[in-house]
């Protein structure tokens, strides 16, 4: 059946802290640290193509690559990178966030997409990812407040609207 495919919901939703410019770079090294040792023989090819890079949000268009074959820790990696280099570009939050929610780390998704929203409100996609995350780690209503403040931005969207299905029928 469909509910089955339906997230568990929680029984409490974790506070989730807001990150100022100093805690999310520092999360970033962070998140560097922890995921670059799960990198293994890769971690130093990839610390050597960041190096090359001319743009300091350059790990972040790396790491939207990795996303693509669900390689989350090297996405992880490079997205942090990025961050601690331009910890005041919204599509690198937006992309870390993302690719936290992929790893399951939903409560960190949640502060980095909090973090990008607050560096650019009104943002559609920062919503839109919220929303999955939401959705992903079992808090609906959270999912349907964030879903419906995207389509206040846009209406015309698709991703919020399958969100909001998914959420009825489950």
């Amino acid at each position: 059946s469909f509910t089955a495919m339906c997230p568990v919901q929680l029984k409490s939703v974790p506070d989730v802290e807001e990150l100022s410019q100093e805690q999310y770079v520092a999360l970033a090294g962070k998140l560097m640290t922890k995921y670059g040792a799960t990198l293994g023989s890769k971690l130093p090819g990839i610390r050597q193509q960041l190096m090359q890079l001319a743009k300091p949000t350059g790990g972040s268009d790396m790491a939207a690559l990795f996303l693509l074959p669900g390689s989350g820790a090297a996405a992880i990696y490079c997205a942090s990178w990025s961050a601690e280099r331009a910890p005041m570009d919204i599509l690198t939050a937006n992309t870390l966030g993302v690719a936290l929610k992929n790893m399951k780390d939903y409560t960190t998704s949640l502060q980095v997409l909090k973090y990008a929203e607050r560096l650019r409100p009104g943002i559609p996609i920062v919503h839109i990812n919220m929303g999955w995350t939401c959705y992903e780690m079992g808090d609906p209503e959270a999912a349907v407040l964030q879903f419906n403040r995207a389509l206040s931005i846009d209406p015309e969207l698709t991703s919020p609207h399958l969100g909001l299905g998914l959420i009825a029928e489950c």
